[in-house]
């Protein structure tokens, strides 16, 4: 009996701890509407590329430097950036690594935004939807991630990138 007690209890305390850590905050458009500046953006992939029937694939990380982004998100539902930022790209091509730095001078551009739960999708400028997750939002500090898959065809070789990134910004 003692057992069953204890173990219940267990089982209580248990669901009562999980559904107080909740994995997937709900966000409301409101805690968001505002200036942020970019304190921090890293992002990591691969990129294959076939051409000619053989494919070959890069391992690529990057950690970004001189950052002078910023992103206003309305009331409205709308959002513009400015600044950019450079990225020290790090790919894996064959066993070596090679270090390129890439700047980056219009963040994320403009357009439109909805927060649904821990997702905030924007559309910019030329209908391009990304879908962000709202990893964290205390206060004045917003931690966005993302995966992104871009393809690109250039002289018969076609490439495709999947790219895994993380944000943070900080309220102004």
């Amino acid at each position: 009996m003692k057992t069953t007690k204890a173990l219940l209890l267990m089982v209580t305390l248990l669901g009562f701890f999980a559904c107080e850590n909740e994995d997937n905050p709900s966000t409301s458009p409101d805690d968001i509407v505002g200036n942020w500046e970019v304190s921090a953006y890293s992002y990591e992939g691969q990129t294959t590329t076939t051409s000619g029937g053989a494919s070959f694939t890069t391992d690529f990380m990057g950690d970004a430097t001189d950052v002078t982004a910023s992103v206003e998100f309305k009331a409205d539902g709308t959002y513009s950036s400015t600044g950019g930022y450079t990225i020290s790209l790090d790919y894996e091509i064959g066993g070596q690594t090679i270090s390129t730095p890439v700047t980056i001078s219009n963040f994320i551009g403009s357009g439109t935004y909805e927060v649904s739960g821990s997702t905030l999708t924007t559309t910019d400028e030329n209908g391009e939807v990304t879908t962000l997750k709202i990893e964290r939002l205390e206060g004045d500090d917003l931690e966005l991630e993302f995966q992104i898959t871009q393809e690109t065809t250039q002289q018969g070789a076609t490439s495709t990138s999947v790219i895994d990134g993380k944000a943070t910004l900080k309220r102004k």
